[in-house]
């Protein structure tokens, strides 16, 4: 879920090959501080594991923060294109796992100009 999500929020070539291990990497940086911030929920505050779980949250937090720049996922570290990166037009129509993609799609009902969305 997350690397599909990560995935679509960016241009379609934003991702070469050569990058797939470092995104699995802040993939599963950003699933265990999911399941850490579940566990923080569950401890109270008070408990001593609580301090364990915040420091071990933080940490995934710091690596996961490390392999987004390094993946040039967040506007700051995107120099080339200052965040010209992400396609906010990319999560609004079908992903390119779906089976019923079609490329250009979404423009096209956003502009008004795809048959099957205006009404008949």
């Amino acid at each position: 879920m997350i690397w599909r999500d990560t995935v679509a929020s960016m241009k379609p070539r934003h991702f070469s090959r050569e990058t797939w291990p470092l995104l699995t990497r802040y993939c599963n940086a950003m699933a265990l501080c999911n399941q850490l911030e579940v566990e923080l929920t569950r401890v109270s505050i008070q408990a001593p594991e609580h301090g364990e779980i915040l420091k071990k949250l933080n940490c995934a937090a710091a690596l996961g923060l490390t392999y987004a720049r390094a993946l040039r996922l967040t506007p700051k570290s995107n120099v080339e294109t200052r965040g010209n990166t992400r396609d906010p037009h990319r999560l609004m129509g079908r992903r390119l796992w779906e089976p019923d993609y079609q490329p250009g799609a979404t423009l096209r009902r956003l502009w008004g100009k795809d048959d099957k969305t205006k009404p008949s």
